[in-house]
């Protein structure tokens, strides 16, 4: 049974690489956003109604999580089984949607159609995780798919907020190293 799911894992892989191809694209420049849902990258969350969101546990100790109440999970017309917002300085920076495993071909289809072909195709781990990016100006999207625990996290991020976080962090680093820590 074990082998048999691996070997379907293994060429649902081989599919859905030689569906998007290995040649370079970007997001459909429709679809490059400057927000998620409406939420502008970078707003600030103190301007935000403190009533509608609600913390979350944070994987990254730097960053704050929320979840908006009573949230309507329909994404790209696929139903999702949460979204977290995510804030780094208490600016608005991503997001990330789960789904079930059986909405996958849905998923592939609605991203494909809603984005254009992926820039990006990779597998990590064993029994492997499936990672597809698209990139753009504003935004970048990464679906990963967990065929272990059978769940699709869509991890969507602002560009520029992020390039900020990493500039910031980098800084940082540079100026431990001048006074010797």
């Amino acid at each position: 049974m074990i082998q048999m799911r691996k070997r379907i894992s293994i060429l649902a892989i081989c599919l859905v690489a030689i569906f998007y191809g290995s040649t370079h694209a970007e997001i459909k420049p429709e679809a490059d956003l400057d927000n998620f849902r409406g939420m502008k990258w970078g707003t600030d969350f103190s301007t935000l109604p403190k009533d509608e969101f609600k913390e979350e546990k944070s994987p990254i100790p730097e960053e704050k999580v929320f979840s908006k109440e009573n949230e309507n999970l329909d994404v790209l017309g696929v139903s999702a089984s949460f979204i977290r917002y995510r804030f780094y300085d208490n600016r608005f920076i991503g997001a990330v949607v789960k789904f079930n495993f059986n909405r996958k071909d849905e998923l592939k289809d609605s991203l494909t159609e809603f984005l254009g072909k992926p820039d990006k195709v990779d597998e990590e781990g064993s029994p492997p995780i499936l990672k597809i990016t698209w990139k753009g100006n504003n935004m970048w999207v990464n679906e990963r798919i967990n065929f272990k625990h059978e769940y699709i996290l869509l991890i969507i991020h602002s560009t520029v907020e992020m390039e900020k976080r990493i500039k910031k962090k980098r800084d940082t680093v540079k100026e431990k190293v001048k006074k010797g820590l």
